[in-house]
């Protein structure tokens, strides 16, 4: 049985072509990943947690993406979950 791969999500398509700009910034990665709440919760949830030590409460995601997590780190994170909320395991295997 043959099956499509499903489109690319329109976030992770704004991803790609942020990580292939060498002059790409923490504001610009924010403000897509702005667009999608799910996303932006999680990238906020990887920034406060305790595994990175940060002293205070993160609740913007330039400063999660400049003094936390790293711009590399982020834009793998965000590519990974945008583009697996579109693979789903078909219910018949």
């Amino acid at each position: 049985m043959f099956h499509e791969l499903p489109a690319l999500p329109a976030t992770a398509a704004q991803i790609l072509r942020l990580a292939a700009d060498p002059m790409a910034n923490a504001r610009q990665l924010a403000d897509i990943i702005e667009q999608d709440p799910g996303l932006s919760a999680q990238v906020l949830r990887y920034a406060n947690s305790s595994l990175y030590g940060y002293a205070g409460c993160i609740t913007n995601l330039q400063t999660a993406i400049a003094r936390v997590l790293g711009f590399e780190f982020v834009i793998n994170l965000a590519l990974g979950l945008s583009i697996g909320k579109s693979l789903r395991i078909p219910q018949e295997g």
